[in-house]
Order: C-alpha cells, then sequence, then structure tokens
C-alpha cells in the first residue's frame, strides 16, 4: 500500500497546476477521470463516496456538505480511487487490509493534499490569523486544527 505522503507528492508532481492554494481537487478529480457529482444525502452523516458506474469512477458527494468538507471529501475518495479501486474489478475485490487503516490513510492524504505542511508552517510563522488560514487552504476550522496538532507533534511548528 502505497503512504499517503508518497502518493501526496506523485499527484503534486502530475497535477502541479492545480496546487493552488486552494488545491483544485474538482479539477485533479477530473484529469483523472472521475466524475464529481452532488447530491443531498438522506444520512447526514455520510460525506461522500466513491462508486464505478459503467466503468466510470464517480466521487459522489453529500450538497448539504460546506465547501470545505465537500473538498476534504473529494480528495479523501480520490485516494481510494488510486490505491483502493483504480479499476471497477478492484472495486469487488476490495477485502485486503482493515477499513479503519485504509479510510486513516484517505484521511491523511486528503489532510495532506489540501494543506501542504511547508505553506501551513509558513502562515503561521508569519501570524496569519486563523480563520484566514482555513480560508486560503479552503479547508473547515476542524481540519485546520487537526492539521496543525499533525505538524506539532511532528516537530514543524
Amino acid at each position: 500500500m502505497m503512504l499517503p505522503a508518497k502518493l501526496v507528492e506523485l499527484v503534486r508532481h502530475t497535477y502541479s497546476r492545480c496546487m493552488g492554494p486552494p488545491v483544485d481537487v474538482r479539477s485533479i478529480a477530473r484529469q483523472a477521470g472521475i466524475d464529481v457529482l452532488e447530491g443531498p444525502f438522506v444520512d447526514s452523516e455520510l460525506c461522500g463516496l466513491l462508486h464505478w458506474i459503467h466503468n466510470t469512477p464517480v466521487i459522489i458527494v453529500n450538497s448539504r456538505h460546506s465547501w470545505q468538507r465537500q473538498r476534504f471529501t473529494i480528495a479523501h475518495e480520490l485516494y481510494h480511487f488510486m490505491v483502493d479501486m483504480p479499476s471497477p474489478q478492484a472495486a469487488l475485490m476490495l477485502k485486503k487490509g482493515s477499513p479503519q487503516g485504509r479510510e486513516r490513510h484517505a484521511d491523511r492524504f486528503a489532510a495532506q493534499l489540501l494543506m501542504d505542511a511547508d505553506l501551513v508552517c509558513g502562515l503561521h510563522q508569519r501570524d496569519m490569523p486563523f480563520g484566514a488560514m482555513c480560508a486560503t487552504m479552503g479547508v473547515s476550522k476542524q481540519a485546520m486544527n487537526i492539521r496543525l496538532d499533525e505538524l506539532r507533534r511532528e516537530g514543524r511548528l
């Protein structure tokens, strides 16, 4: 299994024109051949999913969620496409590894893709207000808090 950080590096190199800030995850998905659709989910807790429809990968996001949450969900599902379900056949055979492990990796990938460590650290060191950092990166306050905590644990802040 490819580690999230390595995959982020590959995506940044491959889709360099989409790296923002904020990262244009919808363009990355489209360039990867994935359709992105929005719709109101009955279950408001469900953020999104990756599904294969007529041999086309489709990410469906909950339109009831904020723009920032939808972006994180698209990045999360992009990881699943690239690692877990790059084909309809892989989607059918997806039984390897723990689902919790796959979900954690997908969340880490999304956070690292949307909130580049060097950029976040630079904004933080320049004392950019927290809300402005969130707006610049196009992420929720919750996502930014988690990323800042992670960078502190790594000794980067």
